[in-house]
């Protein structure tokens, strides 16, 4: 057990902490925080359901996009570490949202819609983000880091 002292107060030790709508475990695996993503992508696409009959499809998918993608963005980059099985819930939950927007079964396949919606799986839109995030650290063009010191002989990330 660590014992923190910060200004000579105690800083206890937790399973996890909030922290700017992110929660972070203490074994920095992310799965409260993909609960909570699961659970809002949820709200937000049962939204979508009852009223998809009043709106059309092009709100539907601005729907998708601010209730249930806003919620997986703003995490994403810390979902790589995420199991398989957490990965998948989140898949079939943003299927689950295309389908409704379609009026769709939820057994019926979901590759055609992706490509209609113009909304790549999330296995896809992940690995962009990252790809992006990778590129911008190696090329110093991230103004989040801008001002750290990192080595700059890093030639090539894998």
């Amino acid at each position: 057990n660590l014992t923190l002292n910060v200004c000579n107060k105690t800083i206890e030790q937790v399973e996890h902490a909030k922290y700017l709508g992110i929660f972070i475990d203490n074994n920095l695996n992310f799965e409260k925080q993909c609960k909570a993503v699961l659970r809002k992508m949820a709200a937000g696409i049962k939204t979508i359901n009852h009223i998809s009959s009043i709106i059309p499809l092009k709100t539907r998918l601005l729907l998708l996009h601010s209730l249930v993608l806003s919620h997986f963005n703003y995490s994403s980059l810390l979902f790589t570490c995420l199991t398989e099985t957490y990965f998948n819930k989140l898949e079939r939950n943003f299927s689950w949202g295309l389908k409704v927007c379609y009026n769709k079964r939820k057994r019926s396949r979901n590759t055609i819609l992706h490509l209609k919606s113009g909304m790549p799986p999330l296995r896809f839109q992940l690995k962009s983000k990252l790809t992006l995030a990778l590129w911008k650290l190696k090329n110093d063009n991230w103004e989040a880091f801008k001002y750290l010191l990192f080595p700059n002989n890093i030639t090539h990330i894998s």
